[in-house]
């Protein structure tokens, strides 16, 4: 995995940074060590001008050394449990269901919406649910498909009255600029992330550590979800987007099967701000980002703030704006929760409780949420769980 921090030239990420440590933040060389609250450039995975995505940085490699076999066009739609011992796993591949029988043991990633919805297919899961789906139980299993976890996250948006942002790029001449760049050296802007700085902060200064992630987008983007436009990912005038992310919620959510059908896409309830004190904290933290914005460092590079605008600096008016303009990160987690307790879906050693020869290796099992990007503690797990697979052979 190649780890660089981000190198994206724009005036706005510097004067960002400068808002933040005016504003009594610390400014930090490296966000992975040890910050209990702080801003600074953001690392990225890039190599050569493309994404080090897994991928490319583990399973490429993997399938030159003849022993890992890729099935496209497969969905797994069940483990074959004979007498709590995990034996194989049914697929469905092209019409056609077949069964792949382990050697040794199954491993499961298949994140944290697809691996209990596999589990509970299986029949391990809540048994009540299972039953009135038809599904014969193997394990009763109440948690599985509990403890959903996720970071909500809500946006500022601000229009600038200098060229300062990435909205530059959208000249015709700085687009053949760029792109001629990178294509003759894999550099450039077109090499970077748009997500160059950032950081975590407390909502409220009493707390030891931070519980808020942040991130600055150098530019005015509408974000886009189902059936969003290639338009939207293009800002329309210069400005820049912060966006604020509840990063230790205490809101726990579920997931459910919406039937027996292993293609049927599961039920997914969020319950974001379920608990109340997730909603207050997000709320403050979004009233220290709009006072940081009100520096010397940077308001003279903001012609308005877009968002929330017109709204007062009450938590209670900021509250309701977020109920209503709320988004998500995508960082879901926890669903096969790790543990030493009888109740955990899987031991320390990622194995299913009460199953023999079957464990869950993603962002599932992670018993609470990260105040960070779950990108890099899920690699994590996967190595962790690769070295414990080794130690055991």
């Amino acid at each position: 995995m190649t780890v660089k921090p981000s190198r994206l030239d724009l005036p706005i990420c510097d004067a960002f940074l400068a808002a933040a440590g005016e504003a009594g933040f610390p400014l930090v060389d490296d966000l992975n060590t040890d910050v209990a609250e702080g801003f600074g450039r953001i690392d990225t995975n890039i190599a050569d001008g493309r994404r080090a995505s897994t991928a490319l940085a583990y399973a490429q490699p993997a399938r030159r050394r003849g022993n890992l076999e890729l099935l496209a066009e497969a969905v797994a739609t069940r483990i074959v449990i004979e007498r709590g011992q995990a034996r194989g796993v049914e697929i469905l591949r092209r019409g056609a269901r077949e069964t792949i029988w382990a050697e040794r043991e199954i491993i499961l990633c298949g994140g944290t919406v697809n691996s209990p919805q596999l589990l509970m297919l299986s029949g391990i899961g809540p048994a009540d649910h299972l039953s009135s789906l038809g599904i014969p139980v193997v394990l009763d299993a109440p948690e599985v498909g509990r403890n959903l976890q996720n970071h909500p996250s809500y946006a500022l948006r601000y229009a600038c009255s200098q060229p300062v942002t990435a909205y530059k790029y959208l000249n015709p001449l700085a687009v053949v600029g760029v792109g001629l760049r990178y294509a003759l050296t894999a550099g450039g802007s077109l090499a970077e992330s748009y997500v160059a700085t950032g950081g975590y902060m407390r909502s409220d200064p009493s707390l030891e550590v931070s519980d808020t992630i942040v991130i600055m987008i150098p530019a005015l983007v509408t974000r886009g979800g189902v059936g969003f436009r290639l338009a939207d990912l293009f800002p329309e005038r210069h400005g820049f987007t912060i966006m604020a992310g509840s990063g230790r919620p205490r809101s726990r959510g579920h997931i459910l099967l919406r039937s027996a059908d292993p293609t049927a896409h599961p039920r997914i309830f969020p319950e974001y701000f379920s608990e109340p004190e997730d909603l207050r904290a997000l709320a403050r933290s979004v009233l220290r980002l709009r006072e940081m914005m009100r520096g010397s460092a940077i308001r003279n590079l903001i012609e308005a703030e877009l968002a929330p605008g017109a709204i007062g600096n009450g938590e209670a008016s900021i509250e309701q704006d977020i109920r209503v303009r709320a988004a998500t990160f995508f960082h879901p987690s926890g669903t096969c929760r790790m543990g030493s307790d009888p109740t955990a879906v899987v031991d320390p050693r990622l194995g299913v409780n009460g199953i023999q020869g079957l464990r869950v290796a993603d962002a599932s099992i992670m018993p609470a949420a990260l105040n960070a990007c779950t990108h890099a503690p899920t690699i994590m797990i996967g190595e962790k769980a690769a070295a414990m697979i080794g130690d055991e052979a």
